[in-house]
């Protein structure tokens, strides 16, 4: 599982103010963000979806913090669990991207798609 991994991930801190992650939004293509503390633990996670009502407000840009928007208790895998596992998670709670985090520092380690292992899935049922 850890060849699907993506850990090109932009991460946020809960005290960055909303004007900044739409300044990490405009400059890449992301629309999921973990929000991390200091040691790289994942708090939580921001979507697009969460703040869409809040874009084209300037005068919001500065009233809100990310930890206003990111949703908590989001369901995470570890990076041993197998590709079966994932897509389990996957069916289960309805996500596109599911955080991958290790289970015995705590640590942050990046996102699966749901998308890219499908893909992988069809080309390998190709073959056959």
């Amino acid at each position: 599982m850890r060849e699907f991994l993506d850990t090109g991930y932009y991460p946020l801190l809960p005290s960055n103010t909303l004007n900044e992650l739409l300044e990490v939004m405009v400059a890449t293509k992301e629309s999921v963000f973990p929000v991390l503390n200091d040691n790289g633990h994942l708090l939580g996670i921001v979507r697009e979806e969460h703040i869409r009502p809040f874009i084209l407000n300037n005068q919001l840009r500065y009233q809100f913090i990310v930890e206003d928007f990111m949703g908590v208790g989001c369901q995470t895998i570890p990076p041993d669990a197998t590709l079966q596992d994932a897509i389990k998670v996957f069916d289960s709670t309805h996500v596109w991207m599911l955080p991958v985090v290790d289970q015995a520092s705590g640590r942050f380690l990046g996102f699966l798609n749901r998308a890219v292992i499908m893909d992988n899935y069809r080309q390998f049922m190709a073959l056959f």
